[in-house]
């Protein structure tokens, strides 16, 4: 809290989706400041931070699980160890791109629901 310098740790548990995704911090990032914005309105700083995180996590792993399944529909599911970056085919660095514009309901309103515990 800023009045008393006392810190406030969370954590949100979810399942590892084995798989390469570009763009995937970018896309956290973004979803958990729109979502702080929004939750600030309704709820104290730190709670406000929590529920954006838990949106951001359920977002997340729904945009994931889209891009996954045109990854495997496409047959571009992992990036060979001996393509380096800069070096791999176009078409292939596209099907490491997140299914966003595809998966939008899932950022408008999100599947699955995550919990943060404080920890």
């Amino acid at each position: 809290s800023p009045q008393t310098g006392a810190c406030h740790q969370f954590a949100i548990a979810f399942p590892r989706l084995a798989g390469y995704f570009t763009g995937s911090g970018d896309l956290f990032a973004a979803v958990v400041m729109a979502r702080h914005f929004e939750m600030a309105a309704h709820t104290d700083g730190l709670g406000a931070l929590a529920r954006a995180c838990e949106l951001a996590t359920a977002t997340q792993a729904g945009v994931m699980v889209a891009t996954k399944r045109r990854q495997e529909a496409t047959g571009v599911a992992v990036a060979p160890d001996h393509l380096r970056r800069g070096s791999r085919p176009a078409d292939m660095v596209r099907g490491f791109e997140l299914c966003i514009i595809p998966a939008q309901r899932q950022i408008v309103s999100p599947d699955t629901r995550f919990a943060a515990v404080d920890i």
